[in-house]
């Protein structure tokens, strides 16, 4: 009979943890970053393992601190992607002016210089504002895609009906770029449907919740109009794998927020589309109410009203965009146990 001495269980303790933190270490994980107030104090990151509870990350404190540009020193609407080693964020930086805001991260903790990017550039015509742009790795033409909500002035004295009582009348727009510095010329990326839409995220459907479906991207946006006229609540339009201009046509009917069957009476915002574990997640801002809501599918057809299971370590985040990597590759230890 083989002895094994004290050296050699040492030995595999040591092995076997080691395999036990590097399986721990590959966990990918759902992050959401988000906001507060009016976005003056940063943004915070939360994370969770099944989509429904989420918790803090950096004890609460925000990971991103606003650059104090002048008259553009917030940090609404972020949106970040994890792609080649590296976390790019985007952000909206004011409310009105022609800028959003980009910064790059190895870890999450610490950032490079901020930098505003203007997507219209000097010359062109230039927006009154430049609202919550949304980044996504587009791997079929290989770059970075950002996609966003502004008002023309054009568009906004074209006496087609559509603007609101508040000065803004919104459409999507969309630019490309490898590297943050080269910047593709501005495009529309929904069709214009003489209505204002805002806060656009758009996703990859490989297919898998529908062998039928063939690839295709997913938007998930907002119709800007008030609630007697159809709106204030999202939907989903689609494109094929290579995205042009005005690719996203013929939006759904609205699946959640105001005058729908999930969460009907309340007014619906910022929505942000994963697919997870299986599953289409939805989650989206009830501003007026005050709180979160979320809403899942196997076939972005039929949706479940989940609102009742989503837990977040505050109160009310504000519009944020769910993104999914591995927790090995962020600078918190998010004290996730073994599974296996």
């Amino acid at each position: 009979m083989m002895k094994i001495n004290c050296t050699q269980t040492l030995a595999i303790a040591v092995v076997a943890l080691v395999f036990q933190l590097t399986f721990v270490s590959a966990e990918p994980v759902l992050l959401f970053p988000y906001f507060d107030s009016n976005g003056e104090n940063g943004v915070y990151l939360a994370w969770s393992a099944d989509g429904r509870d989420f918790r803090q990350v950096n004890d609460g404190k925000p990971i991103f601190t606003p650059p104090q540009w002048k008259d553009q020193n917030l940090t609404r609407d972020p949106s970040i992607v994890y792609q080649d080693g590296k976390f790019h964020m985007v952000w909206t930086s004011n409310w009105n002016g022609p800028f959003f805001g980009y910064a790059f991260s190895d870890d999450l903790e610490t950032w490079s210089e901020p930098i505003k990017i203007r997507p219209f550039p000097e010359g062109s015509e230039q927006p009154k504002n430049v609202w919550a742009p949304e980044l996504f790795w587009d791997h079929v033409a290989g770059n970075f895609k950002i996609v966003w909500s502004s008002t023309l002035p054009s568009e906004l004295s074209d006496s087609d009906g559509s603007e609101d009582s508040h000065g803004y009348d919104h459409r999507m727009y969309y630019v490309e770029t490898r590297d943050f510095k080269n910047i593709s010329e501005p495009k529309l990326i929904f069709q214009d449907l003489d209505y204002s839409v805002i806060d656009a995220q758009i996703a990859f459907d490989p297919g898998k919740s529908d062998p039928e479906v063939e690839d295709r991207w997913v938007m998930v946006l907002k119709k800007e109009v008030p609630p007697d006229q159809g709106g204030k609540n999202i939907r989903l339009a689609f494109s094929s794998p290579t995205i042009e201009a005005v690719s996203f046509r013929h939006p759904t009917e609205p699946m959640v927020g105001f005058g729908t069957d999930i969460q009907g009476q309340h007014l619906a915002e910022g929505p942000s589309l994963v697919f997870w574990n299986g599953e289409w997640l939805l989650y989206w801002d009830s501003y007026q109410a005050h709180h979160y809501s979320m809403a899942s599918s196997s076939d972005l057809n039929t949706w479940t009203d989940q609102t009742q299971e989503l837990r977040f370590p505050v109160k009310h985040p504000r519009h944020g965009t769910v993104f999914i990597a591995d927790n090995q590759v962020i600078s918190w230890d998010l004290g996730i146990s073994p599974t296996k």
